[in-house]
């Protein structure tokens, strides 16, 4: 019992002595002991002392939890409300402690103090506008508090200076400071207009003490006098009245040091932390802890000083020193987290900072400020599950943080809550319609999505709010890049480089712009540019080693602009060896000691500049564009995050929109937002979930085999979106050429010549000097191309291979930034595999794009395991599950609903393969793809398929492909020579015993066969889908079949494909919405040649960058 009385004591000549932050850490004590509600008043009120106003409404939070009819707590959090400015919220809190009152008038007192407040504040609010404020005196050291987020919780347990001083220095740190104070105790308070009430209380144990005692806020002499110290009696309650000047006291003559108490010093800290002054503050804070080096106050705000200033270990320290000294102080074990969590992209980082901010949590239950910043350290983290919880909580508690609403928004966002995600950003807005940021996270959000109209609107109201926001050009940027508008993209980029001159996103996206539309010089330009910037992230490394392979290929394209583009040749004249590294996103360092280099930007540009007449549409081009633009939107997949696009769609959105939507740069934000400027801005969406693990290299014998493309996950699609006009030209071209190709068939078969030697249908490449060097004159013609092009369709093998890299092409000189080259055209290491990756599940990230296989996917995977009784493990070791004990467990994978019951079963991460049914090999079943289950740092698992392409796997599918080929091409030539009449009737015709119908099924189930394998073969590093589709749609044009629908919603080509186990079963998931849509069209065959309108490399960018013109 003594020693409650003891503390009870000690507080009691504490606030005697208005030493408020030691009376508050003798009140943590005796809160932590037994928690009773005067008590937890007694603290606010403490708060309420030093100005920590939202410390003050947590407190009497929690008393009005335990006593809803605590009426102190009404009257001190209605003044903290008030003080906040939130004044409305403070009228509604005293209404409800006066109803309170009314029903309960035990305590008369404060009946009348709570009806004096509400008279008061309503009487202000009728006379006074909403920005009026009424100061009875100023304080130049007042601690400016922050709504929003987490630097107005700076300083708990620090105290502010119950005296308002008013300073004059001569900036001399020897000189004498004039210091005027009031004998009264004046609050800053807008209710100081007429009478301000607040209650003081010293609660103990029964004892008493001599001591002054405290009347109306004066000091009187009361030795003698017997304070009752009851825990039924609260601290004596006084009142503030408008001060008066002539009741000041001048002080004049004393040294700083001596003149000046140490809360004051200490508030004078936080207010230069508030203000932005970091390295004042830090000067202010080192002259305290030089007197008092065990002061934790003064440690936890020259760490917070420190951490804004990103010196992170430093500021780690003091909050590490402070928790030594006191254990209790949950607001270092609070900021220590927040710094942790800002110290990098490794897990150690999470694991400690998420550790201190739930020891914060123990010292502030359900605290939700903290209950914010751990929400947004698990969504950094990838933590997306944890971070709704923590966020959600802390909604519940806090119904007016728009931050936690947006960040809310990005974690449902990530785990596929789309729906729910939206609503969260949208109460984001409703909470503050110009917060930028949560504007910004929403154009994101529906960008993803694909959803451009409403991106764009968003994007529209954030710059009416704030017209120099860089953020919202770059978004707009690549909402332009996304749609294939590269001029526009350039504009808003221009614009936000203008604004923010190192915004390497910016740059790296502007470049791709320049280098798209055929602009080399300034493509190179800022590609160096993105080469000299300094990095401050793993995400910006990747940008830069992308750079420096776009350059090289930029370069190279340019020395080819004026060639036929029978020349432009990627896959035979680039190294494979470049090839392999920039499709790996790896550091060029190994590539630039062994790849010789491209010739400098001004030897290049000698070839290298696109000519006027490139851009000159003749009738000719015209009529090709006008038919391509049409034909190419058959490509378009009605998919989630599928964009779509004029001339050509890419991963690039994905690839530069890592940041999401950086904070604003305001003072303002600084000051609500600690973890954002600690961060430098939280990288939202988790585009960048293995950014940092793109240069670990996997061994074939590994989970990954199929090594290459094991990227991150905005990099690690096998398709990229519809590319209308590439699309289109692509599948005329194809069109062109197998007619031609098929009447040449015809005219030999009637005299006997069928040729059957195997030869590509273009000339080998000649440009043999090294990586992007070129020894093409600038003499060839195109006449010269025609008759190369003439004489390989009527003298040569035009192999399934030929066909389908004259779309390969056009898609790699449509989006250059993108890496799609033939895997087999790689470096040496091909021999030990590689492999494309789509994941659909990424931790806890549900990708948006895929993630609609999932079920499907999962299914499928639970069949192969039941059915084969084995799967491979991490380490490629098979893994027998015949044992009686394991087959127990096998039959329970019929009831996993989720990839934990999955992996449960299992124990281990593990892949399973699908397989093909092969038509060359009676009863051989192909490997299809891997489905890949595999934990990932116990938050989630990646959930993905991988498709190898190991040399003999490429030989088995080779051969496969070559025989759909010649069968379609058996098929074809009954079918190429008909009128278009005889089509007509024989396609419209019900009597499907005609041989001419018959022949038609079987062109279509042939062209179909092949696209099974082409999808299941995945040959490309990228851009496989498309370029399937492409053919398709070729093919069927080549036979005067037109395919005039879409997609369906939801429907994904390749992905049929993939989980079909053979060509009969795919077919029949495609045919209903495909061929209900075929289409006799012989007027096809009109179309000018596109290889003569579109000659040179030149008027093929000229011709996919003319709308944009």
């Amino acid at each position: 019992m003594a020693p409650a009385v003891n503390e009870r004591l000690e507080l009691a000549k504490l606030c005697s002595g208005r030493n408020w932050s030691k009376a508050i850490r003798v009140l943590n004590s005796i809160i932590d002991k037994s928690s009773s509600v005067q008590d937890i008043c007694n603290r606010a009120f403490c708060y309420s002392r030093l100005e920590l106003h939202k410390h003050v409404i947590k407190d009497c939070d929690k008393a009005l939890q335990l006593s809803p009819n605590a009426l102190q707590a009404y009257i001190l959090k209605g003044n903290a409300m008030s003080a906040l400015g939130r004044k409305e919220e403070a009228l509604h809190v005293w209404e409800q402690g006066y109803q309170n009152a009314i029903s309960d008038s035990t305590d008369l007192k404060q009946l009348v103090e709570l009806e004096e407040l509400l008279g008061s504040a309503k009487e202000y609010q009728s006379f006074n506008s909403e920005d009026h404020v009424i100061d009875t005196i100023s304080c130049e050291t007042k601690v400016v508090v922050s709504e929003d987020h987490a630097v107005d919780s700076l300083s708990t347990d620090m105290s502010i200076a119950e005296t308002k001083a008013i300073i004059s220095e001569d900036g001399d740190s020897t000189s004498v400071t004039k210091i005027v104070i009031s004998e009264d105790y004046v609050r800053d308070s807008l209710l100081q207009k007429t009478t301000t009430t607040e209650a003081e209380h010293v609660n103990s144990s029964t004892s008493t003490v001599t001591d002054k005692k405290l009347v109306n806020g004066h000091k009187s002499d009361t030795s003698g006098v017997e304070l009752k110290l009851d825990d039924s009696i609260g601290m004596l309650s006084f009142y503030n009245e408008t001060a008066k000047m002539g009741r000041k006291v001048f002080v004049t003559g004393l040294p700083k040091t001596k003149s000046i108490s140490l809360d004051f010093r200490l508030s004078r800290g936080i207010a230069q932390v508030n203000e932005g002054n970091y390295g004042q503050a830090v000067s202010i804070f080192d002259q305290i802890l030089r007197e008092t080096p065990t002061y934790p106050e003064a440690l936890i705000g020259r760490g917070t000083a420190f951490a804004f200033q990103r010196e992170l270990n430093a500021a780690i320290a003091d909050f590490s020193k402070a928790i030594q000294i006191n254990p209790s102080a949950g607001e270092a074990w609070k900021r220590r987290g927040q710094a942790r969590a800002a110290l990098g992209d490794f897990m150690e980082a999470n694991s400690w900072a998420i550790e201190d901010l739930t020891k914060g949590l123990e010292f502030e239950l359900n605290s939700p400020d903290i209950l914010h910043e751990r929400g947004i350290v698990n969504f950094k983290f990838k933590d997306f599950n944890a971070a709704v919880d923590d966020l959600t909580r802390s909604i519940n508690r806090d119904k007016k943080n728009k931050s936690a609403y947006t960040y809310l928004g990005l974690a449902l966002a990530a785990i596929g809550e789309h729906d729910q995600a939206e609503e969260a950003h949208l109460k984001a807005l409703q909470l503050d319609q110009n917060f930028v940021d949560a504007w910004a996270h929403l154009a994101q959000f529906y960008l993803d999505l694909g959803n451009t109209e409403k991106s764009m609107h968003c994007i529209e109201k954030l710059l009416a709010i704030e017209e120099r926001f860089a953020k919202a050009y770059h978004l707009r940027g690549l909402l332009h890049h996304g749609t294939g508008q590269h001029r526009m993209a350039i504009k808003d980029l221009s614009v936000g480089l203008s604004i923010d001159s190192s915004n390497l996103e910016c740059l790296y996206l502007r470049a791709s712009c320049y280098h798209a539309i055929g602009e080399y010089g300034d493509a190179v330009k800022d590609y160096d540019a993105v080469l000299d910037l300094e990095l401050d992230s793993m995400d910006k490394f990747v940008l830069q080693c992308l750079a420096f392979y776009q350059k090289e290929v930029a370069l190279y394209t340019a020395s080819k602009v004026n060639s036929e583009f029978c020349w432009f040749d990627i896959d035979g004249d680039i190294d494979p060896l470049f090839k392999e590294y920039w499709c790996k996103r790896q550091h060029p360092h190994y590539v630039c000691e062994r790849v010789f280099r491209q010739p400098p930007l001004k030897e290049s540009l000698k070839k290298g500049r696109l000519k006027k007449q490139d851009f000159v549409v003749t009738k000719h081009k015209h009529v090709l564009l006008q038919a391509a633009d049409v034909l190419g939107q058959k490509v378009q997949y009605n998919c989630a995050a599928f964009l779509s696009n004029r001339r050509q769609a890419t991963t690039l959105l994905q690839l530069v929109s890592q940041t999401c939507a950086l904070p604003s740069n305001t003072r303002a934000h600084r000051s609500s937002c600690f973890l954002c400027t600690l961060a430098n801005g939280i990288l939202l969406v988790f585009h960048n979930l293995l950014a940092a693990t793109l240069s670990n290299r996997l061994p074939l014998a590994s989970l990954f085999a199929p090594e290459i493309m094991d990227l991150p996950m905005w990099t690690s699609e096998p398709e990229l979106q519809s590319t209308y006009r590439m699309a289109g030209l692509a599948a005329i071209e194809v069109a062109q050429k197998v007619a031609k190709y098929w009447r040449f068939l015809r005219h030999a078969n009637k005299n006997g010549k069928r040729n059957r030697k195997k030869e590509r249908i273009s000339m080998v490449s000649q440009n043999r000097g090294g990586v992007c060097c070129s020894t093409t004159g600038l003499s060839e013609s195109s006449t010269l191309h025609s008759s190369n092009e003439e004489r390989s369709a009527s003298g040569r093998h035009l192999s399934w291979h030929d066909v389908y890299s004259i779309a390969v092409k056009w898609r790699q000189i449509s989006e250059p930034c993108d890496p799609v080259v033939w895997i087999n055209k790689l470096s040496e290491e091909f021999i030990s595999g590689f492999g494309s990756h789509t994941p659909m599940l990424l931790g806890q990230a549900k990708v948006v794009r895929y993630f609609p296989n999932y079920s499907r996917t999962f299914d499928v995977a639970k069949s192969i395991i039941r059915d084969l009784k084995y799967v491979n493990n991490a380490e490629d070791r098979f893994i027998d599950l015949s044992d009686p004990d394991k087959l127990q467990k096998v039959g329970t994978i019929k009831h996993a609903g989720s990839c934990s019951d999955l992996y449960n079963v299992i124990g281990e991460s593990f892949w399973v393969g699908t397989t093909c049914e092969s038509t060359v090999f009676e009863g051989k079943r192909l490997e299809g793809t891997r489905i890949t289950l595999q934990e990932m740092d116990k938050i989630g698992y990646d959930f993905a398929i991988r498709t190898p392409c190991t040399p003999p796997r490429w030989a088995e599918y080779s051969q496969e492909m070559a025989a759909a080929w010649e069968v379609s091409l058996l098929s074809l030539e009954n079918t190429i020579t008909l009128d278009a009449a005889t089509l007509c009737n024989a396609y419209s015709s019900e009597v499907y015993s005609s041989n001419d119908v018959s022949a038609l099924e079987n062109v279509r189930d042939g062209i179909l066969r092949m696209t099974y394998y082409w999808y299941n073969f995945m040959p490309l590093s990228r851009g496989s889908a498309v370029v399937g589709f492409v053919v398709l749609l070729g093919l069927l044009l080549a036979a005067n079949m037109e395919f005039t629908g879409s997609i369906p919603p939801g429907i994904q080509v390749d992905w049929e494909a993939i989980l079909s186990s053979n060509p009969d079963a795919f077919t029949a998931s495609i045919k209903p919405w495909l061929y209900s849509n075929i289409r006799i069209n012989t007027a096809w065959k009109e179309y000018p040649d596109v290889t003569l309108a579109f000659a040179t490399t030149g008027a093929v960018i000229a011709a996919l960058s003319s709308y944009d013109a």
